[in-house]
């Protein structure tokens, strides 16, 4: 039975024209302190650039609380380009994934 095609290069080229992520992992850096339960991601520097969807994002940093509930705890910049912390999975094609804490 054959199943549908996908054009491979307009699927990777629509990846590839909206890159997500870091572009330099040395500008940034993270830690978290298992006691205080607290999660940050600091700048080396005075800021820190990320993309989202193509979108490029200039950051200071973002320290978050992660509650005790069990499970996993996704942290991530959304579509809009805020930091957010959720229990529900990130969408690795709309988000910049930044730590998963278990």
């Amino acid at each position: 039975m054959q199943r549908g095609k996908i054009n491979i290069r307009s699927t990777l080229g629509d990846i590839a024209l909206n890159p997500t992520g870091f572009p330099n992992r040395v500008a940034s850096t993270m830690s978290f302190n298992p006691t205080t339960r607290q999660f940050s991601i600091l700048p080396t520097g005075l800021t820190f650039d990320y993309y989202v969807k193509g979108n490029v994002y200039t950051s200071t940093g973002n320290t978050q609380i992660i509650n005790n509930n069990n499970g996993a705890h996704f942290l991530y910049y959304d579509s809009s380009g805020s930091f957010t912390y959720s229990q529900n999975a990130w969408d690795i094609l709309n988000t910049a994934p930044i730590a998963y804490i278990f």
